[in-house]
């Protein structure tokens, strides 16, 4: 169902409620017609005839019209009378409503006391008159009255009618234009109604002196003032219509003041009564509306002129922001005098800024701007503020930040979201105010206000600070702007690029302090008489003539190179330039012509070391060890060094355009062909930028082992290849050698081990076969079993020094910090016996922390002082150790004044199981300074000695400083 359909249904629905109730008052009305049968003095109808024509309009007439001619059809009368009689009814609600809408104020009749006068006169005593006049005539005509009773008839339908619009048609438009139910008022409103319920009772029910004749029913009169004065007309027309219903059913069954022998008289007594009382509440409540109104006007009027003074002082307040704003030299500067203007305004102590920060726009800091009367008494308030950054949404600034607009707090105290105050700390504020400073939509910085007392929003302040904060940050962006402006102009200044500017006819009209520097020209000097050909080497002239003027004023722009001229050498100086023109915009004339350009004296030494740095690089690579190639993006070979010659055997010419893969062998050019394509495959991760070995192919057809490490790059959009080369066949046997003497230790161990025990029960079996035959035997026999122990003694020392030997790299320590001191002393204690008995003297001077093995260490200390004891001449040994040091090492010296050496044994008694003696004269394996050389080397550092036959030995050992 469309919008239209339903209005009509609405419109239907309505009229047929209407009709119905004007039907049912109707039959209700005539129930008390005691003169005529169509004649009462109670007719509500006519109230609702014209409360509907009032409201809805003229178009509900048929509404009317039906409910009364159906109430006079079914009542008394004929059709005749009946059509006649609705039509007068009609006909005087029409009436009523026309002049109502035309004299007295129409729907808004009940608002002034001068409109419902004129309601009364016009709607209730004139137009009330057509009715009765209608129908009064046409029941005599028809024969239902009587001419003799004609004006009895006609004042009692006069008086129903104007009693029914005077009490019914203010009720139901009032309720109908206000049906909202004041709540508070309503115990009120409800004892009132009690009130008049009672007292109407009371009255026409005759309970106060019911056996006296006393005119008690003005005591109707103080419950309808009271209501008029206190509730206003609704509640008065509705207490009329209470107090009406109560008096018509009393005097109906014959109780009251206006009860009289007929009772037709009685209930128009009533209805004059009940006329008079209704008139009187209604103008008197209207009065009252309009005293109120009135009174409330005249507030609304002083509000308003204060509101306007605090406009007007607001706006005021604005300007001197503004002002002081605009004079200010700096940012803080207007900031300070805009939280001192503000304080002052409101009367509050404390005003502070918050600074959004510039690396984070989510974080507000502090600023150091304050305006404070009472510092002592704000201290902790202060303490806190310069040490708390906000977040968004955090506190007081943080809501500010996260609204971007301004918000008041009435009590700290009670407000969940300030922080400051939940510190521990008396902080003396009440009431906080806050408001963001706009650049745009971003916020640049938070004012805060504090008080010491709770205070309500101020909205029309908060909103004029919306307005401040806007202006405030459009000063900021001028100074900003008047800031980016001077920077451009240092930068301009000091700009390291020669900067000029001419007028069209190519006098100078600016040039920078390089500009003049790059030309031999003073800062200070003149040259607004100079034209751009002035600064031009001779040479170039007809290149600034016919290419770059040209250029300028036909497209606009030119960059290119030429040469200036040095005023004080007269040589050419490169300069690069960009140059531009710059038009009127209305006229499109050129104004200004501007040029920026860099010296390019560096680049052109730039390229020629370039140059030369690429003939070295070129010369570096054919010289290198190593393969040195590069091929395009196909992996046809572009360039070839002189060790790729050597080492495949292709001279340059012979190998250039051809295949990467002709180097590799046949097994591997599948999987290592580089193009453009391979860097789209997984296998660019396991090639490029990593060193592989793979076999390589020689010219000669031979295979052999290479290390390849390959990389790419790109120059624009072409793709190239470099492969660095090395021939690792000389490193393969090496490693081989090396995998055959790391087999050959770990035999030695094996065998050292292994023939450990078998030794120990040769030499006890022979020893006890030896004790067992003791005396048994020859002499002969007696030396050989001497011999037999004495060898297998000798073997197993051999093969424990075999051992300790291997163990040197095998089963050496980290290396770690050591206690050189601690090492000597502990050697002198493992030696102690052999010093006493060859009455040693061992000293030693200052010894400094190294870094090493300390076991080892030891061992090789150990060693050489061992061998100065045991290589003795007559004397008694003496050995001195000693320390010193390089930048690069520590230098350990162990002198003896043993029997010496000849230096033609410097090296064999390095190598193992070297002798210089036999071994009944000195003892030993032959291994202690085969020993010693390898825990030296295992440090990397070197061992050697220096000595003469019988003049002693000096043997020395490095050790490095940072042994990492």
């Amino acid at each position: 169902m469309d919008e239209s359909h339903r209005e009509k249904l609405k419109s239907f629905l309505t009229a047929v409620f209407i009709s119905a109730i004007y039907f049912t008052a109707a039959k209700l009305g005539l129930k008390l017609a005691f003169l005529n049968a169509s004649a009462t003095a109670v007719w509500a109808p006519t109230g609702i005839a014209l409360a509907t024509f009032l409201i809805f309009g003229e178009r509900f007439w048929p509404a009317i019209f039906t409910g009364a001619f159906l109430v006079n059809l079914l009542t008394a009368g004929n059709l005749t009378t009946s059509l006649v009689i609705a039509g007068g009814n009609t006909l005087e609600g029409l009436i009523g409503a026309l002049l109502v809408h035309q004299f007295a104020n129409g729907r808004k009749v009940f608002e002034r006391s001068t409109d419902i006068l004129k309601f009364i006169f016009l709607a209730e005593i004139v137009s009330t008159m057509v009715s009765p006049f209608i129908g009064v005539t046409i029941l005599c005509l028809e024969g239902f009255g009587s001419w003799n009773l004609y004006w009895d008839i006609w004042t009692t339908w006069w008086l129903g009618d104007l009693t029914g619009a005077l009490i019914v048609t203010p009720f139901l438009m009032l309720w109908y234009d206000n049906p909202r139910i004041n709540f508070r008022q309503l115990p009120v409103t409800l004892l009132s109604f009690l009130a008049v319920g009672l007292v109407s009772q009371a009255v026409f029910g005759n309970l106060i002196f019911p056996n006296q004749d006393m005119e008690v029913e003005f005591l109707c009169i103080p419950p309808m003032i009271w209501i008029a004065y206190r509730l206003g007309l609704r509640e008065c027309a509705t207490a009329s219509v209470l107090m009406c219903g109560i008096a018509l059913w009393n005097t109906a069954r014959g109780v009251g003041p206006f009860v009289l022998s007929s009772k037709d008289k009685s209930l128009l007594l009533l209805q004059v009564f009940m006329s008079v009382i209704s008139m009187t509440a209604l103008a008197l409540a209207a009065a009252i509306a309009e005293r109120k109104t009135a009174e409330e006007n005249l507030e609304r009027a002083h509000k308003a002129e204060k509101q306007l003074q605090g406009k007007i002082e607001l706006v005021q307040l604005l300007q001197s922001i503004t002002v002081a704003a605009n004079e200010s030299m700096t940012l803080p500067e207007a900031v300070l005098l805009s939280l001192k203007l503000i304080c002052r305004y409101l009367g509050w102590p404390v005003g502070h800024v918050y600074y959004v920060d510039q690396d984070n726009a989510r974080l507000l800091k502090p600023g150091a701007q304050w305006f404070i009367r009472d510092e002592k008494k704000y201290k902790n308030l202060r303490q806190v503020t310069d040490h708390r950054i906000f977040q968004p949404g955090e506190g007081l600034p943080g809501i500010v930040l996260t609204s971007a607009s301004p918000r008041w707090i009435e009590d700290v105290v009670h407000y969940p979201n300030f922080p400051r105050a939940k510190m521990g700390l008396d902080i003396h504020v009440g009431a906080a105010f806050g408001f963001p400073i706009m650049s745009g939509k971003n916020v640049l910085a938070v004012l805060e206000f504090f008080t010491d007392h709770p205070v309500p929003p101020d909205h029309d302040l908060m909103e004029s600070m919306g307005h401040v904060g806007t202006q405030l940050g459009r000063i900021i962006e001028r100074h900003n702007a008047q800031q980016a402006q001077s920077e451009l102009a240092l930068l301009v200044d000091t700009s390291s690029d020669f900067i000029v500017m001419t007028n069209p006819e190519g006098y100078i009209l600016y040039l920078n302090e390089a500009g003049r520097t790059m030309v031999g020209l003073d800062k200070d000097s003149n040259v607004s008489y100079l034209r751009h050909e002035d600064f031009v080497f001779k040479d170039d002239i007809p290149k600034l003539r016919n290419e770059v003027i040209g250029a300028l004023m036909t497209a606009g722009h030119w960059e290119g190179e030429f040469h200036l001229k040095n005023f004080k050498t007269g040589q050419p100086v490169p300069i690069y330039f960009s140059a531009g023109i710059l038009k009127d915009p209305k006229t499109g004339l050129p104004t200004t012509l501007a040029a920026i350009g860099h010296d390019v004296t560096e680049i052109k030494e730039a390229e020629k070391t370039l140059r030369e740095s690429d003939a070295r690089f070129r010369s570096v690579v054919h010289s290198s060890p190593n393969a040195i190639l590069t091929a395009d993006s196909e992996g046809k070979i572009l360039s070839w060094n002189t060790a790729a010659e050597n080492i495949f055997g292709y001279p340059e010419q012979e190998i250039t355009g051809k295949a990467f893969t002709t180097i590799l062998s046949v097994k591997h050019r599948e999987a290592y062909q580089i193009n453009e394509t391979l860097l789209k495959k997984p296998q660019a991760i396991r090639l490029l930028g990593k060193t592989i070995e793979l076999q390589g192919l020689r010219k000669t057809g031979v295979e052999f082992p290479i290390e390849l490490s390959l990389s790419s790059w790109k120059i624009g959009d072409k793709l190239y290849f470099g492969g660095i080369i090395r021939d690792i066949t000389e490193r393969k046997k090496m490693e081989a050698l090396l995998r055959s003497n790391t087999e050959l230790q770990q035999f030695a161990n094996v065998a050292s081990h292994d023939l450990q025990e078998p030794l120990r029960m040769v030499a006890s079996f022979v020893q006890l076969l030896s004790e067992h035959l003791k005396g048994q035997l020859d002499k002969d026999a007696e030396e050989y079993m001497g011999f037999a122990v004495d060898g297998a003694k000798r073997m197993q020392q051999l093969v424990n020094g075999l051992l300790e030997y291997s163990r040197v790299e095998s089963r050496g320590k980290e290396l770690q910090p050591v206690d050189t001191n601690k090492i000597f002393n502990e050697t002198i204690s493992n030696l102690e016996v052999r010093i006493d008995e060859t009455r040693a003297k061992i000293t030693h001077g200052p010894l400094t922390p190294v870094v090493g093995d300390p076991v080892q260490l030891a061992q090789l200390i150990q060693n050489l002082f061992s061998n100065a004891l045991k290589f003795k001449n007559s004397k008694a040994p003496e050995i001195d150790f000693s320390m010193s040091e390089t930048e690069e090492e520590w230098v350990f010296a162990c002198k003896d004044n043993g029997i010496g050496i000849d230096p033609k044994y410097f090296d064999r008694i390095f190598v193992i199981f070297q002798r210089l003696h036999h071994r009944e004269e000195y003892s030993g394996s032959g291994l202690g300074l085969a020993v010693c050389k390898r825990i030296v080397e295992r440090h990397g550092g070197k061992i050697w000695v220096e000595s003469q036959p019988d003049k002693g030995s000096t043997f020395f050992f490095t050790l490095p400083k940072n042994n990492d």
